[in-house]
């Protein structure tokens, strides 16, 4: 009798602690592990972003803009006459420079006649006379066929002589000699310049060069070195020809990104952000790009941006906890200043870690400012794609694709900003072990545990059960 009260007491005790331990399973997943998904308020986030960056190069721009005789030339409108198809023709042949170093040649293109001349079949047959022209090339014969007096010594030489007096024997080339006009150029020295550079005849031959050289902007810059470097540097071609077309230079660049958490009110988080972009392989700043540091508030459980924080950012700070596919979600992107669609994409393995795929695809966005160089209005493209945890939202590795650009009236686009950046390996690899850490917490708060504890209550309230149903029997047989 005491045996089967003392059974009845023991199933009881075990039929409560099941119903208990199923209540506390439940009352974890429903009510209490929810409360645990929250960005920690010890967040401590430390990230390196290598790659690229494009920008105007301003160093050579400087120097453009800092040469008085370009300045006059742009001013002037000269630069118009540069921007000719003809133009750049000339100013890109690699005989302008022996061109503007001849002073007999420059005083050619200065007289019409003799740049008729010049082009004549007369000189183009003494340019194909190889004899001819060897001969010519003795300033002793080109006085001797002006004066009479000193041609009688030549033909006396034992070596000119023999020569002269073959190629006088010709009729066309005895004709040639005799003008007046031909001869002039073969006393400046022009003909013989040109035999030694046939690109020059070719250079000549251009329509545009006698204009070109005539006007007095160009003079101008023929007499400074250093703007005549400049003008036939093929960059400061692209900006005469459309000044929307800037240079631009890439060059490496490393992104240092550190995010702590500085305090909690209830499920607001304040967090400070500290970013530090330098050329890769120095300590250098980039330019332009300062060391910026943001005080930010963040939602803790959406993981959303709340007002009152530096910058006034809205939509995603980071994807939330429990990251669904179908759901689009509006992450902010700095440099559109405002928050973008980030879309599923794919599921894929980073490091063993299987994480969701996510991607911001954007084009021509309004960017807020103006083109410093020509007042066009500035776009935006983004390309950014990020590789998350899905449980804990965390993102541990992303490429980041950015461009801002000048748009024309046609649509036409004129880069003034684009970084091609992505996560180092040494932040992809912490990153994952740090997701693998808090994706096993929650795996542990969040399914094991309240599992346990409802498997524990079915087994208690079973083996009640049966206690007491063999009690019943026990009592019933006797």
């Amino acid at each position: 009798m005491f045996f089967g009260s003392r059974q009845r007491q023991v199933g009881s005790a075990l039929g409560i602690a099941g119903v208990l331990a199923m209540a506390f399973g439940i009352i974890w997943i429903a009510a209490i592990f929810g409360t645990f998904l929250k960005v920690p308020a010890d967040l401590d986030r430390t990230v390196e972003l290598t790659g690229e960056y494009t920008l105007p190069d301003q160093v050579f721009l400087g120097q453009l803009q800092g040469n008085a005789t370009i300045t006059q030339l742009l001013s002037s409108g000269a630069a118009d006459v540069l921007a000719s198809p003809a133009s750049l023709e000339v100013l890109q042949s690699p005989a302008l420079g022996s061109l503007i170093a001849d002073p007999a040649l420059l005083a050619t293109l200065s007289n019409p006649q003799a740049v008729a001349t010049l082009m004549s079949p007369e000189i183009g047959a003494v340019l194909s006379n190889s004899l001819l022209l060897s001969l010519l090339a003795n300033p002793a014969v080109i006085a001797g066929l002006t004066d009479p007096a000193a041609l009688l010594p030549l033909l006396a030489d034992p070596q000119i002589g023999p020569v002269l007096q073959q190629l006088l024997a010709d009729p066309a080339i005895a004709a040639l000699l005799t003008n007046e006009a031909v001869i002039a150029l073969l006393s400046s020295g022009v003909v013989g310049t040109l035999a030694a550079n046939p690109e020059l005849l070719a250079l000549l031959a251009n329509p545009a060069v006698g204009s070109l050289l005539a006007n007095p902007g160009v003079q101008a810059l023929l007499a400074d070195p250093a703007a005549l470097a400049l003008v036939l540097d093929p960059r400061t071609l692209q900006v005469i020809a459309n000044p929307a077309n800037l240079p631009t230079v890439t060059f490496p660049v490393l992104i240092h990104r550190e995010r702590k958490a500085t305090g909690t009110d209830g499920d607001q988080l304040m967090m400070n952000e500290q970013v530090t972009t330098t050329i890769a392989g120095t300590s250098q700043e980039v330019p332009g790009f300062a060391k910026t540091n943001a005080d930010l508030l963040i939602d803790r459980v959406t993981k959303e941006y709340l007002p009152g924080g530096d910058g006034d950012r809205s939509g995603q700070w980071g994807m939330p906890f429990d990251a669904d596919q179908d759901t689009v979600y509006q992450a902010y992107i700095s440099v559109a200043a405002q928050p973008l669609a980030a879309k599923y994409e794919a599921t894929e393995d980073v490091l063993g870690l299987e994480t969701y795929r996510y991607a911001v695809r954007e084009e021509n966005v309004p960017y807020a400012a103006k083109d410093p160089a020509t007042g066009l209005p500035m776009v935006v493209d983004v390309e950014v794609i990020v590789w998350l945890e899905p449980s804990t939202g965390a993102a541990v590795d992303a490429i980041d694709i950015e461009t801002i650009s000048a748009l024309t009236p046609t649509g036409a686009k004129f880069v003034r900003f684009t970084a091609d950046m992505s996560y180092t390996d040494e932040s992809v690899a912490a990153l994952v072990a740090t997701a693998e850490d808090d994706r096993g917490r929650l795996t542990l708060y969040g399914t094991t545990l309240p599992w346990i504890f409802l498997v524990l209550g079915l087994l208690a309230l079973a083996a009640g059960a049966a206690i007491r149903v063999r009690n019943r029997g026990e009592s019933a047989a006797q």
